[in-house]
């Protein structure tokens, strides 16, 4: 069916609040790009739209009204504008593996979907237990010490790692956002607490997972803490002052009926559904990457090695950038001390020197000493060996020699 729409027309039923003002003003489209906007928005909603001129002006022809409006392309691949390299290739390792049916059935956390998809080896999984248990962490440390990768006193850079991997599963989410948009899954958040009385996790309905976040956000700003600051200053005085009435709190939350829970953490799993489409890999590439798609029809088997050889080596080199930044945002000039106000004066500001810690010195000697960013370096290939000689897959050679 053909629906012919003047632009006065389609401005009223499709036009954004910004579209619509544009034409109220000047009666026509003076900005191109308003335009652009408006017919994307038409091909969201129709399968064919043409612009065709009627008389002295021009119309828009639309054919075949779409039973669901789309999404708009996303083009981001194409134009190189993605922020984190390896994004396009995380994308089509998990793609991969929803297609082949590597999936549980059951909601998981983002960390065992991570495990599951092959993006974190099983030690950089335990890794990240290991945040919530002292005995396993302390296993961790004593075996890094060990191997020599890391010096005594030296294990709050494990921590600084642990949260680098983490960063990494939650771009997981990220990935399922664009894999609904081309239509391959759907995906919902299943919000979980855990009850330390009785050692069990339940379902957390939405208002009560929401009254926790207002809760903590209260308290970070009652203590004058961030997360970056929990994470990094674990000892310091206001992170230990925070998590005491924080988990006071947390334990005090109450359900939707009025009744308390007991809970000591809470946390979110992601519960995927494979969606009935075609070749799932298509689909993505035809959205976000379709430079790739001739080379991922001439040889599947090899388009996925080498889409997974590039994974890894563009995770190594982003994990030594990020702790390279780490470093030069520890140097960057900081308040030292502060000026009394009654005094006058100044605040002394000026970069960091050794002097200045009187805990974790031999952490903090790790920057002073530049070592910081070749221990992250060191840990990233003890966590992740393995990766490249993947004898699960039969691949008997370093895949990286496929690349260059």
């Amino acid at each position: 069916m053909i629906i012919t729409l003047t632009k006065k027309e389609a401005v009223e039923q499709y036009g954004s609040s910004k579209c619509k003002e544009h034409f109220k003003k000047y009666g026509r489209f003076n900005n191109k790009n308003i335009e652009q906007s408006l017919i994307k928005t038409l091909e969201q909603h129709f399968e064919k739209v043409e612009v065709v001129k009627q008389g002295r002006s021009f119309v828009y022809q639309l054919e075949n009204q779409r039973k669901e409006t789309i999404e708009r392309e996303d083009k981001r691949i194409s134009n190189g504008a993605w922020t984190i390299p390896y994004t396009k290739n995380l994308d089509i390792i998990i793609v991969s593996a929803l297609e082949q049916d590597d999936i549980t059935a059951t909601a998981q956390t983002l960390s065992m979907w991570a495990l599951d998809f092959g993006i974190i080896t099983p030690k950089m999984f335990s890794l990240l237990q290991s945040r919530y248990y002292e005995h396993l962490r302390e296993n961790h440390v004593k075996d890094l010490i060990e191997k020599d990768i890391i010096k005594k006193d030296e294990d709050r850079i494990v921590d600084d790692f642990a949260f680098i991997i983490n960063e990494l599963t939650r771009q997981i989410a990220g990935t399922f956002k664009r894999l609904k948009k081309c239509g391959i899954i759907d995906y919902y958040p299943v919000y979980k607490g855990h009850i330390r009385s009785t050692d069990e996790s339940i379902e957390l309905d939405l208002s009560t997972y929401e009254k926790i976040l207002t809760m903590r956000k209260k308290l970070l700003n009652k203590h004058h803490v961030s997360n970056w600051y929990l994470n990094t200053y674990k000892n310091a005085k206001k992170t230990i002052e925070f998590k005491k009435e924080y988990n006071k709190k947390l334990a005090q939350i109450e359900d939707s009926n009025g009744n308390v829970l007991g809970l000591d953490y809470y946390y979110i799993a992601y519960d995927v559904i494979l969606k009935e489409n075609e070749k799932a890999i298509i689909a993505y590439l035809k959205k976000y990457n379709q430079e790739a798609i001739e080379l991922f029809k001439r040889d599947e088997d090899i388009f996925l090695l080498i889409n997974k050889a590039e994974f890894y080596r563009e995770r190594s080199d982003y994990v030594v950038k990020k702790a390279q930044k780490n470093v030069d945002k520890f140097f960057e000039p900081k308040v030292i001390k502060k000026a009394h106000p009654e005094l006058g004066g100044r605040n002394l500001i000026r970069r960091p020197l050794p002097g200045d810690f009187k805990y974790d010195e031999e952490y903090y000697n790790l920057y002073f000493n530049q070592l910081y960013v070749k221990r992250i370096s060191e840990l990233q290939e003890y966590y992740t060996y393995g990766w490249r000689m993947n004898e699960n897959e039969g691949i008997k050679k370093d895949i990286t020699t496929i690349v260059g």
